[in-house]
């Protein structure tokens, strides 16, 4: 029921980088109240909308959704482990946001 409410939220109204920021932010919170499985669901379902969205013709939807991207690398790092989020965050298209990304990732592991 949640899933089918979440899914009508996220209505195809948004730009992907806009679904991403939000399934990031619920994940986020399923995360603080211990539900670590339905937000590594949410997180995945946040990267596939992110690298769409960074394949936008349009130049500030792929820097958005870049910059979703690079958020959620951290987070997956923070969840995961930071392996898992510089894995993500090397993925991330934008070399400023990638390199900003993979820093902050990196300075979590020390």
């Amino acid at each position: 029921m949640i899933m089918k409410s979440l899914r009508d939220a996220l209505s195809h109204h948004m730009e992907p980088w806009q679904r991403a920021f939000v399934l990031l932010r619920i994940a986020e919170t399923y995360l603080l109240l211990n539900e670590r499985e339905t937000a590594n669901e949410l997180v995945l379902k946040a990267i596939v909308e992110a690298r769409i969205g960074e394949e936008s013709d349009d130049i500030q939807s792929s820097l958005d959704a870049s910059s979703v991207l690079a958020e959620i690398a951290e987070f997956v790092a923070s969840m995961k482990g930071v392996n898992e989020g510089i894995a993500l965050a090397e993925s991330v298209r934008n070399p400023g946001k990638r390199d900003s990304a993979l820093h902050r990732i990196r300075k979590m592991g020390r």
